[in-house]
């Protein structure tokens, strides 16, 4: 939200606050239809210096700005020192618009109390014998609840690091390490050489080596040539 400056003429010199304002007086204008403008009139009209409230809320929403901060007001005789508020409105006879309510909520409790800290908060008819703001104005004025936090996105999972590419091997290989990795693997996936033998796991890629590969290979229905490549590799690393 924001706040509309609007610009007036001032009859005489305004009277500077001592301090900061303690309060906020909420009041109604007990007319339909007005804005800051209109409301200035109205009290040049009586003599007055101008406008005695510091901001006018419309019913839409829209935030006006009437006397200067930091001047006293004038709008409730005993504590003419508090930020006056005034509503477009009769809630004698009419009803506050939610976005009219969401306004002055916003007003009081975020920016005078962002400017000034907490702030009592009164009607007009606290301080004297008046009917306003009207009996239609819900009191007290309850500060915005706060939004709903955002859900939170699911990370993603880590991705998962591939194992390093295993280099072809073929028969004729010796003291290999990869050599080694697959016969145990071949052994531990029960692939044996041409007589049923799980082999030695030496690193040498023999005969018996590679009819276990090929054992393996058939049973995998991939192509049976005895060399390990990428797709061999690939059911032996499962």
């Amino acid at each position: 939200m924001k706040i509309t400056p609007v610009s007036h003429e001032w009859s005489g010199s305004l009277a500077r606050r001592s301090g900061a304002p303690t309060g906020v007086v909420v009041h109604h204008a007990a007319h339909p239809r007005c804005g800051a403008a209109t409301i200035h009139g109205w009290h040049i009209a009586r003599k007055w210096k101008g406008i005695g409230y510091h901001f006018v809320v419309r019913k839409d929403g829209t935030i006006e700005t009437g006397r200067p901060e930091w001047a006293i007001g004038s709008h409730t005789m005993s504590v003419n020192s508090r930020i006056g508020v005034c509503l477009e409105g009769n809630f004698e006879t009419e009803v506050p618009l939610a976005a009219q309510l969401a306004a002055l909520a916003w007003l009081i409790h975020v920016y005078l109390a962002g400017k000034y800290g907490k702030l009592v908060v009164t009607r007009h008819r606290d301080h004297a014998a008046t009917s306003c703001p009207g009996k239609n104005l819900p009191w007290p004025i309850q500060a915005a609840p706060a939004a709903p936090a955002a859900p939170s996105r699911p990370q993603p999972a880590p991705a998962t690091k591939p194992a390093p590419a295993r280099p072809t091997r073929r028969e004729g290989a010796r003291k290999d390490a990869h050599v080694r990795e697959i016969q145990r693997r071949l052994n531990v996936k029960r692939a044996r050489d041409g007589r049923g033998r799980a082999l030695v796991v030496d690193g040498d890629f023999g005969p018996r080596t590679k009819e276990a590969v090929m054992s393996f290979q058939r049973a995998q229905k991939i192509g049976i040539d005895g060399v390990v490549g990428p797709e061999t590799w690939a059911r032996l690393l499962r």
